[in-house]
């Protein structure tokens, strides 16, 4: 940081600490359009504002001198055939806000794996240091094969801590995933249920994700599937744990900091409210709408017009802007994208309606899985599990055997209706 960066931070911090989030949002675009280490600098320090306000400690404004005094040092690079513990680095991945993501391989058993370092400039953060390593323990907790597991946890000799986890060999969900294959509507159902089963498993446990994006949802090829792919929800790194999931040494909780990603975030989320679950519900709404649509049902240039439309605006329906669209699917999406948190349905909820709506493509409703073979749906195996879920494919299961057990009572009853008849002939 040079020597003109402090002052810089001092003043633009204390522009914006006593605005309101849109006044707030419109001068961070202006003044840190090019700065984006700067914007992340006022940001935690308006995180630990909202904390001082929640705990009573001293004001970041007072404490601004000792942060601007650290030199903080460039993000570390690990140069490929370097070692991370036992992992040998082959080459970097990708970059994001809180650290760098590298590939590696343990060499004795010739395992791939994904190795996230957390930036230097982050270690000098109590606050990311600490959301860095629930990023790890929450996703162990949660335990469920739509999310990407974490093998290890450590910390390097020049200081970061990095995670280690499983190498995912795939691309962002995106409309173009729904190019080839089944019918659009079905396959973007397919990838919702998915990433819903995972949210609500997150949710039972006590976490919340808050930065569902479909930055942070991997689509991977999996041949155990029907549709041959399978989604992987990564990044917990913002995730709200509950009270019972922090950490005794964890400081105050920051549900009240304005975390996210604008364009996903729920209007609670842009108001720097506390959220719940259905913040997360929130979210997949908008990606459920863009993965159909080609485009999120609202966008602007200006992070602070952004989240007004999301406070305030209606969001256009799926079926007005898709025709085709099932109207179950669009009355779905219009409930999860509404504004107030107890309107929408839980992610519980939300994994079940989808669910309905699949059987309906699969048991003949719908033609897009007409040229699947029978088997697929009906033996209960792995490919029509992944597909429909448990419940429903018990149900599928079991239709042949309640089909022909009508058949019999009714050929059954017209016998002895048709035996009736003739006694009553006889008689008269």
């Amino acid at each position: 940081m040079t020597a003109s960066r402090p002052k810089q931070l001092e003043a633009l911090f204390e522009q914006v600490c006593d605005l309101t989030t849109i006044e707030r949002e419109e001068v961070l675009d202006r003044e840190c359009a090019d700065e984006t280490t700067l914007r992340l600098k006022v940001e935690e320090l308006l995180a630990a504002m909202y904390a001082s306000e929640l705990s009573g400690i001293a004001s970041p404004v007072r404490q601004l001198a000792s942060l601007q005094s650290a030199v903080l040092p460039a993000p570390s690079r690990l140069s490929p055939g370097s070692y991370v513990d036992r992992y040998r680095v082959v080459r970097e991945i990708g970059r994001g806000a809180t650290g760098t993501v590298y590939e590696g391989e343990n060499e004795r058993i010739h395992s791939r794996v994904a190795i996230k370092v957390l930036h230097a400039d982050r270690c000098a953060d109590p606050c990311a240091a600490e959301r860095f390593v629930d990023e790890a323990r929450v996703v162990n907790i949660i335990d469920h094969a739509n999310i990407v597991r974490v093998h290890d946890i450590g910390q390097l000799d020049s200081g970061p801590a990095y995670i280690v986890m499983e190498f995912l060999d795939g691309e962002p969900l995106g409309p173009s995933a729904l190019d080839h294959g089944l019918q659009p509507t079905l396959k973007a159902s397919v990838f919702a249920r998915q990433i819903a089963s995972a949210l609500a498993a997150a949710h039972a446990r006590g976490i919340i994700h808050r930065d569902l994006k479909p930055a942070n949802v991997l689509l991977i090829r999996d041949p155990e599937t029907l549709l041959g792919e399978r989604v992987k929800l990564l990044d917990f790194g913002l995730a709200k744990l509950s009270a019972a999931l922090r950490r005794p040494e964890a400081g105050v909780s920051d549900e009240h900091m304005i975390a996210g990603t604008p364009t996903y975030m729920s209007p609670e989320q842009c108001k720097g409210d506390p959220v719940s679950g259905r913040s997360d519900v929130y979210s997949l709404g908008v990606m459920l709408y863009e993965l159909l649509v080609g485009e999120p049902p609202f966008r602007s240039c200006s992070t602070a017009r952004l989240f007004a439309l999301h406070r305030e605006e209606p969001p256009p329906l799926l079926h007005e802007q898709l025709p085709r669209v099932p109207r179950a699917l669009s009355a779905l999406v219009a409930q999860m994208l509404r504004k107030r948190p107890y309107d929408r349905p839980s992610m519980e909820q939300v994994a079940r309606r989808l669910d309905r709506l699949i059987h309906a493509h699969a048991s003949g409703q719908l033609s897009s899985l007409s040229a699947l073979p029978a088997p697929c749906l009906a033996d209960g195996s792995g490919p029509a599990t992944m597909l429909l879920g448990p419940r429903e494919t018990r149900i599928m299961r079991a239709w042949p055997r309640l089909w022909r057990l009508g058949h019999h009572l009714s050929r059954h009853a017209l016998r002895l209706l048709s035996a009736m008849r003739r006694r009553r002939g006889r008689s008269r």
